[in-house]
């Protein structure tokens, strides 16, 4: 399978954010990981681009909880 060509994208822009939001999106994540057992697998970011449409720019949620998925050993 041929892998689509992403050198469009912009994956990062530089723009910082403030101590208490890093703060608080790490403390949001961390606190699933170490504490929720679900049945099922689930990830869990903060800050982390949505591509949804070519040609259009990602939705950046402050924080993300996909269920049942399971991220790759190779995930970069």
């Amino acid at each position: 399978m041929e892998e689509p060509d992403i050198r469009h994208l912009v994956t990062e822009d530089d723009t910082p954010i403030n101590l208490l939001a890093e703060k608080q999106q790490r403390l949001l994540t961390s606190c699933l990981y170490s504490s929720w057992k679900p049945s099922d697998p689930f990830l869990a970011t903060a800050n982390v681009g949505l591509f949804h449409t070519v040609n259009k720019p990602a939705i950046v949620p402050d924080v993300l909880l996909s269920l049942d998925v399971e991220v790759p050993q190779d995930w970069q």
